[in-house]
């Protein structure tokens, strides 16, 4: 903000620094800034600068005078992309872990831990959820524009059910031929609600969506998301004991 702006001038003594009193300071990253506030404390002019970094060399060539270019917010496929680039690795390590803790639970035989089978009876489970993980991160940043709905977690939970569908068509030998009907109902609700959370999550790097809007989608979304898992759960265990 404007005080803090000010005091950082004062504190680095800028003005011993360099000549010129001109502070470009950056379109989206500074809008409570006044700028003649700012002057008034510190002697400093206070320019906006581009949106983009990149376009910093060619605005001050341009004499500090930015284009209706360098104005323009867009959020192509590339920059969505981009954007997305962290969330696989903050999701990842927590599926990660999850993954780790399904093979030792499909391990466990009583007494000790025994892998032998471990990858056979675990794989539908994480191809479930690595599928959800997917889905929502990298596929769901590609195709936003394209999927249906205003909600994000509702674009996420109908990319969930198109993922789910066609990771069980082309990997569907890897459920055992004893496996309940319900089985494969409660794996898809697992993609389904996992790519529904994490679209939901992409709402904070989108160049379009607001605060309030999102803590609403939330409040909605989260008890659905949440009672998908618990039905995820509960199916294969009541089909078993309704044998």
């Amino acid at each position: 903000g404007t005080a803090e702006l000010a005091h950082r001038v004062q504190v680095t003594r800028l003005a011993q620094v360099v000549r010129h009193r001109r502070l470009v300071v950056p379109q989206l990253g500074a809008p409570s800034v006044a700028a003649h506030q700012v002057q008034r404390l510190t002697d400093f002019g206070v320019v906006f600068g581009p949106v983009r970094a990149d376009d910093i060399p060619a605005f001050i060539a341009g004499g500090y005078e930015a284009t209706p270019q360098m104005r323009r917010v867009t959020f192509g496929l590339a920059d969505r992309l981009e954007v997305v680039g962290l969330e696989p690795a903050t999701a990842g390590r927590a599926t990660a872990l999850l993954s780790l803790l399904v093979l030792a639970v499909t391990a466990w035989n009583g007494s000790t831990l025994s892998f032998g089978s471990a990858w056979t009876t675990s794989a539908p489970a994480l191809l479930s959820l690595w599928a959800g993980v997917l889905a929502g991160t990298v596929l769901f940043a590609a195709l936003l524009p394209w999927l249906p709905g205003r909600m994000f977690a509702v674009k996420g939970a109908i990319l969930g059910v198109v993922v789910a569908a066609g990771a069980w068509i082309g990997a569907r030998g890897l459920l055992p031929e004893e496996a309940p009907v319900a089985l494969p109902l409660a794996l898809a609700l697992v993609t389904i609600a996992v790519s529904s959370y994490l679209g939901a999550n992409y709402t904070g790097s989108t160049t379009f969506t607001s605060l309030s809007g999102v803590r609403r989608e939330l409040r909605v979304a989260i008890p659905v998301m949440a009672g998908a898992l618990i039905v995820a759960a509960v199916l294969p265990v009541a089909a078993l004991l309704l044998g």
